[in-house]
């Protein structure tokens, strides 16, 4: 990392976070040259998201203008998104490997199908995963991909804040007008999820929006942690609210894959299908019934 720790230890809160995230996203593409291990995806990813969002939420505390704020932000979106299949991959092999196993054996001939199909998904999706991660390492090698992980290391080097070091009055000052807004948002999200009817094709991409409003949320309050108590708690009930939707969103992502297995992949066979379809039917169940308990 460039520079020492020594110059690092009286900065402010809002400098702190920026540097920490940072961190971890050099860390990670780093890392990510050799080896696309799930945890190191996730958290390479966090790190975008968090960094992201704090771009969004304090930009009036930060020096650079709107505009190239803007083009930071879209290029750490697009980073983020390169490893977003990759995390797909992972986290749709936890789920399916625990859905097939709790299959009821005299649906699946007693164990064999559920083992072909079991095989036939970790294939699909090690497929996907070998292709997402190729993506990536030949994104490395573009001027989009260099500029941004120099803006990174330039954020890591001196946080742009405004009057650095920030005090810890006047982040609490921006904070509390900064807070409200990020949960008025993520709070009209919910009410414009919860407006529709379970089965309304709008609602997942309703309550996806909603989820992202209260992600942004919780990273904004983890930010002010330090400054604001209010935060603290604010922060734990949007990651509560953020996991409830994030459930929701992975039978979403869940079922769209179950459904592509039983319809596009060349390999499936006619007695595959019927899993394939069990499955989706269940996931889609499970997402009906955490629309209308919500």
């Amino acid at each position: 990392m460039p520079g020492g720790r020594d110059r690092f230890r009286s900065e402010d809160a809002l400098s702190s976070y920026l540097r920490e995230q940072c961190t971890v996203v050099i860390r990670g593409e780093l890392l990510l040259r050799t080896r696309s291990d799930a945890e190191l995806v996730h958290d390479t990813r966090v790190g975008l998201r968090r960094l992201r969002s704090a771009l969004r939420s304090f930009a009036p505390l930060l020096t650079p203008d709107a505009a190239e704020l803007e083009v930071l932000e879209e290029d750490l979106r697009w980073l983020a998104a390169l490893l977003s299949d990759l995390r797909d991959a992972d986290v749709l092999g936890e789920r399916l490997t625990a859905r097939l196993a709790a299959l009821p054996a005299d649906l699946v001939l007693g164990g064999p199908l559920r083992d072909d199909v079991t095989h036939e998904v970790r294939q699909a999706l090690a497929g996907v995963r070998h292709r997402s991660y190729e993506v990536w390492q030949a994104q490395r090698t573009t001027d989009r991909f260099r500029r941004t992980m120099r803006a990174v290391a330039r954020w890591y080097d001196r946080p742009p804040v405004a009057g650095e070091p920030l005090s810890d009055k006047a982040l609490r000052r921006a904070g509390r007008e900064l807070l409200d807004v990020a949960e008025r948002r993520a709070r009209r999200r919910l009410a414009d999820a919860d407006r529709v009817g379970a089965n309304d094709p709008a609602a997942p991409e309703l309550a996806h929006r909603a989820r992202k409003a209260f992600k942004r949320l919780r990273y904004t309050a983890e930010v002010l942690e330090p400054v604001l108590p209010r935060a603290v708690e604010l922060a734990r009930r949007a990651k509560k609210q953020q996991r409830r939707l994030g459930s929701h969103q992975d039978l979403v992502v869940e079922a769209a894959f179950l459904r592509h297995c039983a319809t596009v992949l060349p390999t499936v066979e006619a007695h595959h299908g019927f899993v394939y379809g069990l499955m989706l039917a269940h996931a889609e169940h499970e997402a009906a019934r955490l629309r209308e308990r919500a």
